[in-house]
């Protein structure tokens, strides 16, 4: 009942935060408005400054028109064209996530034992192709028996995809990812584990983001010398991290 609890808690403030920061979207600039910010390089004669901030805004439209002689013409149809969302740019990232863990129990055939919740983190890296992204994730984290005797250990490589619904700046994402788990206590076990994760991910730069999620994660049955066979509850994890594209 208690872990129900911590669950619902943990969901609320998630739903609470995801809440409050949709109300402050990222501007989108048009390319008018772009070389408008730009401009005051052009004037002073800094090529080289116009051309970075230029390139800061990344500036990608579709074809043009062909090109009124009349220039007040030609700055109406460019008002008319928008950049390029580098929301969804393809190319390598890399980040890291904390976790609020929330372990399942472990369970026998005649008994049980309960784990107490715990923070864990992760390190991961990967590949966007537009809204779609492969990852690889190394998610750890330790909880010890609620009976305060021994605690176990749990390391997994994940290999994941994720899907961003939308090319705004603010978007929900959901994946789900396989991976292989080792599981230590006075012993090491392996065992296979997946995924289902869910959130939202909001950029603060171009190159930078940080995300909200809500993990839920099953590890595979852990087999003793004693031929005694464990199996784990589903684990739910609370997560928030940033993330760096390349």
């Amino acid at each position: 009942m208690k872990k129900l609890f911590r669950l619902l808690l943990a969901v609320s403030v998630l739903f609470l935060f995801v809440g409050t920061t949709a109300m402050a979207k990222k501007k989108s600039y048009t390319k008018a408005q772009v070389l408008k910010k730009c401009k005051k390089y052009k004037t002073k004669k800094s090529i080289k400054k116009y051309k970075k901030c230029l390139k800061k805004y990344k500036i990608k439209t579709k074809k043009r028109v062909k090109r009124s002689k009349k220039s007040k013409i030609s700055s109406d149809t460019e008002d008319k064209e928008t950049t390029t969302s580098y929301y969804v740019k393809k190319g390598f990232y890399a980040g890291g996530n904390l976790a609020y863990v929330m372990p399942g129990d472990l369970k026998f055939a005649d008994a049980s034992a309960g784990l107490d919740s715990s923070i864990g983190m992760a390190a991961l890296g990967g590949y966007k192709f537009g809204k779609i992204r492969a990852e690889l994730e190394y998610f750890t984290h330790k909880n010890a028996f609620s009976d305060g005797d021994n605690s176990l250990a749990f390391s997994t490589i994940l290999l994941s995809g994720y899907y961003r619904l939308n090319t705004k700046s603010f978007s929900p994402i959901f994946g789900a990812g396989l991976g292989s788990s080792t599981i230590k206590n006075n012993d090491s076990f392996t065992a296979t584990s997946y995924h289902i994760t869910g959130g939202v991910e909001s950029m603060i730069s171009q190159q930078l983001s940080w995300t909200a999620l809500l993990r839920y994660m099953q590890y595979g049955d852990i087999e003793f010398d004693d031929g005694d066979t464990g199996s784990f509850d589903p684990t739910f994890a609370l997560m928030g991290g940033v993330k760096y594209s390349f």
